[in-house]
């Protein structure tokens, strides 16, 4: 019997569609379209870095969209709740963009511009009423596609599980080898 098995390819496409419409439907049959809109957001932001890469690649990536996203748009809404002036803005997005630049520059290019991201988000559309329910829906879209990645693609875990094994064996074998070696001392 012949076994039939998706391509990768096709299986992140229908990771990405169900990540990407679960919120929003959520959203719509609970009558919170806006959160819905924003986990979404939050997926978007995580499905733009998943892929078929390895997994020790991919994961760092999507949990910096969640990590990251979420309190830039919380610093982005509250900056413009308390600060009226529009000259403003331009003072904050320039301080998060330096702040994503550094995070950026120590090898975190992803946490750093969803950093930036999510300030822009939060202080472009001023998000009225209880900012951290905003931020949290934008780290719970990412989180949710992490989740799901990390069920639906349980052979690349595995391979990089095994491959971390083999290099600590390996690791081990060479330390006994050089027991008693010039090496070692």
């Amino acid at each position: 019997m012949r076994h039939w098995q998706l391509s990768s390819q096709t299986r992140l496409s229908a990771r990405a569609a169900v990540c990407l419409a679960t919120p929003l439907v959520v959203g719509l049959i609970s009558g919170q379209r806006a959160y819905g809109t924003l986990v979404a957001i939050g997926a978007l932001w995580a499905v733009s870095q998943d892929g078929s890469d390895r997994w020790h690649n991919r994961a760092p990536r999507m949990l910096g969209v969640a990590l990251a996203g979420g309190p830039g748009l919380a610093l982005g809404a509250l900056f413009v709740t308390h600060v009226h002036a529009a000259w403003s803005l331009v003072v904050l997005f320039g301080a998060v963009a330096f702040v994503a630049g550094v995070i950026e520059a120590s090898l975190w290019a992803t946490q750093g511009m969803y950093l930036l991201l999510g300030a822009v988000l939060g202080g472009g559309l001023g998000f009225a009423g209880r900012i951290w329910q905003s931020a949290l829906c934008l780290m719970v879209g990412g989180l949710f596609v992490y989740a799901v990645a990390s069920l639906t693609d349980r052979r690349s875990r595995r391979v990089d599980q095994r491959q971390c094994l083999e290099n600590a064996l390996q690791a081990l074998a060479q330390l006994l080898d050089a027991i008693g070696s010039e090496e070692l001392n």
